[in-house]
Parts: structure tokens; C-alpha cells; sequence
């Protein structure tokens, strides 16, 4: 982590009580929660899990060469004996290690001169982050949450990574629950804060679309200037009417914004805004809400909408969000499975239907399930079952995942409990689905669903995969 802070920083921040008070000097440390990585120049911060205590590796913080640790007070007291192995390390003890995590990445958020952008929303918020790097990076030093690092520790390590010379951060933020928005942008303080909607993405933790929204809409509470929101949103619309804006500048984009759309054959789409010409960088028609968002935020922040449309005709899609892939064998795959739920599997669905995929004969679909959708669980599984009975282009579904079972499936589908298990079925080419197909058909495949799944594994197999001499009669879904 990029931050660097000398001893009396450390514990301004954090409010720390030292033990083995060093000899005062001007040096300055950056923070390590990795014990593997530990360099003279590095504080180590141990972190707690659920199976894991970083304070563990407090004892061998000699040999490293490592002068400053902190830790918890319980650890502290619970270890009387192992108190001399620490004598000539600098202790900085605090309640709780995770707090003090945050407070050191608050407390350089607030010593940056850098505009920080923070989002959130239940689908869609690593597409919006990586639109709105690859606008603002095209005139400034610009840094954005890596990969999906939006949780606790991630979006206290995305605000420890600013530079001295960076302009533009943009901060993901994800949750779990009731509370945890409200902690991380208290943390991060936005200039800016993006939200994108609201989804049944957390509906089993919190039971509700409101419920979410009010989670969601925690983010207010940090924003310093500009909020923006996505105003075809009916939930979010709904929360944010409850709540005092006033000190804010509250702008809203909508689909009415854009002028003269026209869906394309990849099924991306053309429109204008303002005048100034666009083309969605991914399929979708909700791509083109996303567009909008990021015209928002830039011209907000001062870009203008035509350096948001050169930028963003330059944009390459990431690994797992829409991916077009030639397989080798001469067929296609569309791997959107970098995450799932409700949806944004209709939304890429429909995106993927859209598309003209010639000359693929062929679409067949690899679904993995949706987690974390509680007792609404079934209901959604049996609508998007159901949905898929109207695609009459359509030829096989797979479905992965215990959560599709006691839906009724259709008669040309398969159905597998787990990714290895159709793996296996893969590797052994006794995948019925894909060998009912006729020999010299071309095949335009679609992967998504949960995380949990790791559908890209398939990939190789899919992309090696022979059928079996057994040939079954072709059934429309």
C-alpha cells in the first residue's frame, strides 16, 4: 500500500497506546496486513477471520527486521509470555485491528487532494468502475478499486494505494448487510457519490428491495458534494425522496436522455446525447443506463460528454463481463460469469439474445445458479426457467447449481449439481445437451451465474470438447 506514515501519524490516527516506545526519528512506514511481505519499511497490521489470526506471526516480527506491529489489546493481554518475543518491536495496540485498518485509510483520504468518486449499487458497479477509470484516465491521474476488492479491508487498501499525484479515485463499495455503506463511506468521504439501483441481490440478507435500497442509500451519508442517481429507478427514487439532501447537488440520469437509440446486430446500441454521438461498449440495453451514469459523473467533474464518447469508444470489455471468445473449434463463447443474480442475468440474457452471433447455428447456455437470494430463492430460479420457454432460437440449456432443482426444467436441458461434476461429464464428452446437436452446427455458448461457481474453468473443455458418436434427436425448448 502506497500510504506512508511516520510513528506519531500512526498513532494520531488510530488513537494507539505504545508499547516499547522507539528512539524518535522522522522515518515513515507503509502499512502490511501480509506477513509473507514484511520489509523493514512496513507496520504490520494483523488481521482477524473466521479461521484465521494474523497476530500469530506478531513473534516473528525479529527476524523479518520488522521495528512497528499493531495489535489488538486482547491479543496483548492473553499472551503474557510471549511479551519478551516482542521487546524489541514498537506495539501499537488498539481495540480492533479492522478499525484501525480504516482509520489509517481516513486518515490519508483526508490528508489526498484527490476527487474521490464512491459507488455502489446491487448489479453492475465493476462495469460502471471500469467505465468511468477508462474515461478519467484519458486526461488524469486516475486510480479505481482493483478487481471486486469493494468490501472492508478492499476499499480501505483501494484509499491506502493513492498517490501523492493522483486526481481521480474511484472507490467500489459493496455490502453485506444493514450498516456497512454507511462504514465505508464515512471512511472514504466521496466528493462524488454514484448510485447505480437496486436489486434482490441481498435480498436474503435483508429481506427486502426497500431494505436494500435503504442499505444502499447509506452512501449519502458520506457524500461531501454530488450525488448521482440513477432515476429509473423506482426503488431508489423511493429511499432518496425519505432523505434530507440539501447540501448536496442531486442529479439523476434516465433512458429518456438518450436520443435516437437504435439496438445494433451485436446487440449493443447507438444513440445520442446532447448531440454527441455514442455506441454502448457492451451489449445491452442497460448498458446504455450505465452510459449515462458516466456522463453524469464526468460532467460533474468536468469532462465533457464528447471526451466521455471518444473514451468510451475505445473501451475493451474485461475478463468475465461479456467477453467474446473464438474458440478454436470454430465456435463462440460469451463468458458473463464473473457474477450473477435476478438481474443482471435477464439483462445479459437479453443482451446475448440481441446479438447476432452468425454464423453460429446453435445457442446453448450454461447457467450457473444464484446465490444468496434466501427463501425468494426458488421463485426467481422458476421465473428465469420460465423466460427461457419464449427463446425460440434456443437448442440446449445447462444448468448448474442445487438450486434449480424442483424447478421444472425444460426436456433439452441438463442439470448439474455442482462445475465439477459437469467438469467431468465435459472430459468424458458425455454431455448430452451438446451431443444431441447436429455434428457440423456451430455453437454460440453464454456462461454465467454466481461467483461461487467459477464458471470460466469451463472454457479449455468447451473449447476441446468432441461430441460422442450418440446423437439425439433435436428438440426446440
Amino acid at each position: 500500500m502506497t500510504a506512508r506514515f511516520t510513528l506519531a501519524e500512526l498513532v494520531e490516527a488510530t488513537q494507539a497506546r505504545v508499547i516499547n516506545l522507539p528512539r524518535l526519528s522522522g522515518e515513515r512506514f507503509s502499512i502490511s496486513t501480509d506477513s509473507r511481505k514484511l520489509t523493514t519499511e512496513n507496520v504490520f497490521l494483523p488481521l482477524v477471520g473466521e479461521r484465521f489470526d494474523g497476530h500469530d506471526f506478531l513473534a516473528s516480527l525479529k527476524e523479518e527486521g520488522v521495528s512497528i506491529a499493531f495489535c489488538e489489546q486482547r491479543y496483548y493481554d492473553a499472551h503474557p509470555t510471549a511479551k519478551e518475543a516482542f521487546a524489541n518491536v514498537t506495539l501499537l495496540l488498539v481495540e480492533d485491528t479492522l478499525d484501525a485498518l480504516q482509520d489509517l485509510a481516513h486518515f490519508h483520504r483526508k490528508r489526498s487532494s484527490a476527487k474521490i468518486i464512491g459507488l455502489t449499487g446491487s448489479s453492475g458497479k465493476s462495469t460502471m468502475k471500469e467505465y468511468l477509470f477508462h474515461v478519467f484516465k484519458q486526461a488524469h491521474q486516475t486510480q479505481a478499486t482493483f478487481g471486486n476488492h469493494n468490501n472492508d479491508i478492499g476499499v480501505a487498501q483501494t484509499l491506502l494505494a493513492i498517490e501523492a499525484d493522483t486526481e481521480i479515485a474511484i472507490v467500489e463499495m459493496g455490502m453485506r448487510g444493514l450498516g456497512q455503506i454507511r462504514r465505508l463511506t464515512k471512511m472514504a468521504e466521496p466528493d462524488l457519490g454514484l448510485l447505480i439501483n437496486i436489486g434482490p441481490a441481498h435480498i436474503e440478507l435483508l429481506g427486502t428491495l426497500e431494505n436494500t435500497a435503504i442499505a444502499k442509500c447509506e452512501l449519502v451519508e458520506g457524500v461531501k458534494s454530488t450525488l448521482v442517481s440513477n432515476g429509473d429507478d423506482p426503488y431508489l427514487e423511493a429511499r432518496l425522496a425519505e432523505l434530507p439532501l440539501t447540501p448536496l447537488t442531486h442529479l439523476r440520469y434516465q433512458l429518456k436522455d438518450a436520443q435516437h437509440k437504435v439496438a445494433l446486430p451485436d446487440g449493443t446500441f447507438q444513440f445520442t446525447v446532447e448531440g454527441v454521438d455514442f455506441k454502448s461498449p457492451l451489449p445491452g440495453e442497460h448498458q446504455v443506463s450505465n452510459v449515462l451514469g458516466v456522463i453524469t459523473v464526468a460532467n460533474a467533474l468536468g469532462v465533457s460528454t464528447q471526451a466521455v464518447a471518444d473514451a468510451l469508444a475505445s473501451f475493451a470489455s474485461q475478463s468475465g463481463r461479456f467477453e467474446r471468445i473464438h474458440l478454436d473449434n470454430g465456435n463462440t463463447l460469451i463468458n458473463d460469469a464473473y457474477n450473477a443474480n435476478p438481474t443482471s442475468m435477464k439483462a445479459s440474457l437479453d443482451a446475448f439474445f440481441a446479438s447476432t452471433l452468425e454464423p453460429h447455428q446453435a445457442r446453448v447456455l450454461i447457467l450457473g445458479s444464484m446465490k444468496e437470494l434466501g427463501e425468494a430463492s426458488p421463485a426467481y430460479h422458476a421465473e428465469l426457467v420460465e423466460s427461457l420457454k419464449a427463446r425460440a432460437d434456443l437448442r440446449a440449456v445447462i444448468f448448474i447449481g442445487e438450486e434449480w432443482q424442483g424447478v421444472a426444467l425444460p426436456e433439452t436441458s441438463s442439470l448439474y449439481s455442482d462445475t465439477e461434476q459437469f467438469l467431468q461429464a465435459l472430459q468424458e464428452s458425455q454431455v448430452q445437451a451438446l451431443n444431441a446437436l447436429n455434428a457440423e452446427e456451430t455453437i454460440a455458448y453464454f456462461l454465467k451465474g454466481s461467483r461461487f461457481h467459477a464458471l470460466e474453468r469451463l472454457i479449455p473443455p468447451l473449447e476441446s470438447y468432441k461430441k460422442s458418436s450418440q446423437t439425439l434427436e433435436n428438440t426446440p425448448l
